[in-house]
């Protein structure tokens, strides 16, 4: 009952204040961005690690020596042969950027950070959870060890994929 006395009484305070600093400050936490900046910052402290790996394991070692030797019929025959070409593509053009272990890992980590915008833009967006309740689930679905090999470059389509299918809930809460 005491903790919650004194965020309640903290939660007034600040409230209350009309002066220039607070105004700043709480619109800087809380604000249109500030859900966006702390999944990114929340995304650096658990992911971010991801940016600094540099190998490739288990695999990876498949597409990624085909995208090395250039080898794009296999790649093709591979990507055709699941029913999605593009996977293809999109190997190819991670290809063109001269280091593709590092495009892999930035691209991972775009797609899992981007996935936890689109959670809690669709939480928000569903009207049944506000703010607070809405970046719980984001901050949860980012930190959520469930795969466990974000450095596995193969994976990649499944990060991005999972990203997209985010962003088309997003998108049909959008349309209602």
């Amino acid at each position: 009952m005491a903790r919650q006395a004194s965020w309640r009484m903290i939660s007034n305070t600040l409230s209350s204040l009309s002066g220039f600093p607070a105004r700043v400050v709480f619109s800087a936490v809380w604000g249109r961005r500030g859900p966006y900046l702390l999944l990114a910052g929340a995304g650096f402290l658990v992911h971010g690690l991801l940016l600094l790996c540099d190998g490739v394991y288990w695999d990876g070692w498949l597409t990624y020596e085909w995208v090395r030797t250039r080898n794009w019929t296999e790649l093709s025959a591979w990507a055709h042969g699941m029913g999605m070409p593009w996977i293809a593509w999109l190997h190819r053009a991670i290809a063109l950027t001269g280091s593709a272990v590092v495009s892999y890992m930035i691209l991972t980590f775009i797609a899992t950070v981007a996935a936890a915008w689109f959670i809690y833009a669709s939480c928000h967006a569903s009207g049944y959870l506000n703010k607070g309740d809405s970046l719980s689930v984001a901050l949860l679905a980012l930190a959520y060890p469930s795969v466990q090999v974000r450095c596995q470059t193969i994976l990649i389509i499944y990060f991005i994929c999972y990203a997209l299918f985010w962003c088309g809930v997003w998108l049909a809460f959008r349309a209602e």
